[in-house]
């Protein structure tokens, strides 16, 4: 069972990890295959969606952690 603390650091590890394979290691790990991110900003589905919602965010954000 994942713990509050645990789903935190690796939804963060996701968002900090600039190698696009370490990224999407990630994703698959912290995701369900059908999961969705939707915020005011931005929307993602599945893991491709994530990845590259994650991926663009990070191409407007260089270097921002």
């Amino acid at each position: 069972m994942s713990t509050p603390s645990h789903i935190a650091t690796q939804y963060l590890a996701v968002w900090n990890e600039r190698d696009a394979a370490a990224r999407r290691a990630l994703v698959a790990r912290a995701f369900a295959l059908d999961a969705s991110y939707l915020d005011p900003m931005m929307r993602g589905a599945g893991h491709d969606g994530i990845d590259a919602m994650i991926a663009g965010a990070q191409g407007q954000f260089p270097g921002y952690r």
